[in-house]
């Protein structure tokens, strides 16, 4: 058998590298939400606040329930308010650096989990003393409990467990109150990643057992707008459009090490006024800061500016039942006559990173050994590349973007001004957010531009997101073979060189092929104020607040 931690241990330029993800923290609440205090102290260090954190968000949160959350928001409160099954191992942070987790590094947060030899059982054993917020202790039946009301609601943490091979409640076996099985069907190695996902965080079933009805058996009703928690911090309060309050939860394991007492999650919706309540100290973190307002920020006495490069993407994709982006050599044409420095500097002003081939550079399994990256400039390359494709004299096409998305519409600009350089028309068409989606999944524009990421950093899980046949998000209608055999491969293959070497196969593939582009990879902003320490990037992008400190 062996534990959690004997996952993926190295690189491939065999360095042990921290990397993506965001601060969060597991919190709880009992009863159903009170009204916040508004308009609370400003922290000040030395002061009597100093132990609480003050945070600038851009809005409320849409669904309290772990199992329902349909944004970042939703999701980084779960984090921080309920305790999950796993977690990567955190780094250690001093000073003014930042920390990025190290992905093949996962070790239990409720539970401690051991495989099988054949890797098809995993036993789970519940930390000793460990109890929600109600004073109940955390079970087996906890667990079961919240992975029977996922499957019987449909719940968009179904997609975790059924990812991860549990499709029924057939593969659970308790064995004590502290003890429980799971079996699979294949060795997965995605289970580790995805069972740290807060989406699928432990349930009290007694103290929900309390809220339930008989026209709302499961507590839907009641968990949208409520919380039970069990971690880190717990939610004591929160007044619609004004603040939430977390709480630090003293019985959760560690919670002595926890630097801040409180978080107030203070609710503003426009982003120059979180700005300027960073730059004047009433923010401690200002959330959600678009480039043009880090840029504005940056120099700002008391005001500390950070980029940390991501596996964030924005990409142009192409839909290949499209003409003529069927034809590999005009995808490399367009490829070939992107500035993608100068991309970086004039719109991503300082915080983004060039990329360098269609794998993410912040991902662990990035090869920088691969020598066929096409997103290089070149624009007799482009013009030879489109004779050749039969296209001299150009063509015309149209760029589907959300009109929610301000990067995506200064990028398109940008592509359309560099490919009349090769003689491509471009239209740039903005869509309500609803529709271009819609246009997204149904496959219906020529070529697009959005980000695109996603909170598991594994070669398993991106192919089989984005680039395989039956892919959910394959927006660019792709069909290979070959990608299509080393996401197979990678399905059960657990063995960390195995899985490195198949990882390349698929970059130097989708470097050939390129079923899209990638003009920039954009950095987390970082924005607080400069007497914060201790942020560790997670892959979701999600803050975890009991890394964070204020130094004194």
């Amino acid at each position: 058998m062996y534990t959690a931690m004997n996952s993926i241990s190295r690189r491939r330029d065999g360095k042990s590298r921290w990397r993506l993800g965001a601060i969060a923290l597991a919190t709880v609440v009992t009863g159903a939400m009170l009204a916040s205090c508004a308009g609370g102290t400003t922290p000040d260090a030395g002061g009597a606040d100093a132990r609480t954190l003050v945070v600038g968000i851009s809005g409320d949160p849409a669904n309290l329930d772990p199992q329902a959350g349909s944004n970042s928001l939703d999701n980084e409160i779960t984090k921080n308010t309920y305790i999950q099954w796993l977690q990567y191992e955190l780094p250690k942070v001093t000073g003014d650096d930042f920390g990025i987790v190290d992905v093949s590094k996962v070790i239990g947060d409720a539970v401690d989990i051991s495989l099988s030899e054949d890797e098809l059982t995993a036993t789970f054993t519940i930390k000793d003393g460990l109890k929600f917020p109600s004073g109940n202790p955390v079970t087996s039946e906890d667990f079961r409990y919240t992975m029977e009301r996922t499957f019987e609601n449909g719940l968009g943490s179904i997609f975790i467990f059924n990812t991860a091979g549990i499709a029924d409640l057939s593969q659970f076996t308790e064995v004590s109150d502290t003890e429980f099985t799971l079996t699979l069907p294949e060795p997965s190695p995605l289970l580790l990643p995805l069972f740290r996902d807060q989406s699928i965080s432990v349930l009290d079933s007694v103290e929900l057992a309390k809220h339930v009805t008989d026209a709302d058996p499961w507590g839907l009703d009641w968990m949208a707008q409520n919380s039970l928690g069990g971690g880190a911090y717990t939610l004591t309060s929160y007044e619609a459009g004004n603040e939430i309050v977390l709480e630090k939860n003293a019985d959760y394991p560690g919670a002595a090490d926890i630097y801040y007492d409180k978080i107030l999650l203070r609710i503003i919706a426009a982003e120059d006024q979180r700005a300027q309540l960073l730059a004047n100290g009433t923010l401690d973190i200002a959330q959600g800061l678009s480039v043009d307002s880090a840029v504005s920020l940056e120099g700002t006495d008391g005001v500390s500016i950070t980029g940390i490069p991501t596996r964030s993407q924005d990409v142009l994709g192409f839909v290949q039942t499209f003409e003529p982006f069927q034809n590999v050599q005009v995808r490399e044409a367009i490829a070939h006559a992107i500035d993608y420095a100068g991309l970086s500097e004039f719109v991503g002003k300082g915080f983004t990173e060039q990329p360098k081939g269609l794998w993410p550079q912040g991902s662990f399994y990035f090869d920088a050994n691969l020598d066929n990256n096409p997103l290089v400039t070149d624009l007799d390359l482009a013009k030879q590349l489109l004779a050749e494709a039969g296209y001299a004299d150009g063509f015309e096409f149209e760029i589907q973007v959300s009109q929610a998305e301000t990067s995506a519409q200064a990028l398109a600009v940008a592509v359309q001004s560099a490919l009349a350089e090769i003689g491509v028309t471009v239209t740039v068409t903005q869509l309500a957010p609803a529709t271009f989606t819609e246009n997204l999944f149904a496959k219906n524009g020529q070529a697009f531009i959005r980000n695109l990421s996603s909170y598991v950093d594994d070669p398993y899980y991106t192919l089989f997101l984005f680039y395989t046949t039956s892919a959910v998000l394959n927006w660019w209608a792709m069909d290979d073979a070959e990608i299509n055999s080393i996401a197979d491969q990678l399905r059960t293959e657990t063995d960390p060189d195995a899985r490195l070497a198949l990882a390349g196969q698929a970059q130097e593939r989708l470097n050939a092929i390129i079923p899209h582009l990638v003009l920039s990879e954009p950095k987390y902003i970082l924005a607080t104020g400069s007497d914060q320490q201790g942020f560790v990037l997670e892959p979701d992008g999600l803050i975890r607040y009991s890394t964070l400190s204020r130094v004194e």
